[in-house]
């Protein structure tokens, strides 16, 4: 009897860490690997423009049909790179305006549509520079406070 209850114990412990493994490769390769029919095909961003304003860079684009966002890709230079910043906005903006702190930089940028998990390809490249911000400060004439 202490024999089949060996084996019972075993099976157990054998389909346990069976279920356990499977599980744990279904929850972390499937998921990465899924496909939605309604992600697929997602259209490139066209018609990225960059405009200089007082205060900065405004990016506009075409809006890409039944996309979820877009991710606006940010470098300094004259290439947006691999490891560029990006940033997401939602579906209905089809402008952003960029401020950055370094004024009289020249920027890059990308613009692609996403829906879900999924990534449309990159826009062509704009690049614009940011202007130059001048400090606008009120002198004080003496006859102005009366002395």
């Amino acid at each position: 009897m202490k024999s089949i209850q060996d084996i019972v114990v075993i099976i157990m412990i054998v389909t346990l860490s069976l279920l356990c493994s499977t599980q744990d490769v279904a929850a972390k390769d499937w998921s990465k690997y899924k496909q939605n029919k309604n992600s697929r095909n997602l259209g490139k961003v066209h018609k990225l423009r960059a405009a200089l304003q007082d205060e900065g860079i405004l990016l506009s684009w075409k809006s890409v049909r039944g996309c979820d966002g877009y991710r606006i890709y940010h470098d300094i230079g004259k290439k947006v790179s691999r490891n560029a910043n990006w940033f997401d906005v939602d579906s209905e903006q089809t402008t952003y305006l960029f401020v950055a702190d370094e004024k009289e930089q020249k920027y890059s940028f990308k613009v692609s549509a996403l829906r879900g998990r999924r990534e449309g390809p990159r826009s062509a490249k704009v690049t614009a520079k940011m202007p130059k911000v001048e400090n606008k400060v009120e002198t004080i004439v003496k006859s102005d406070v009366g002395i």
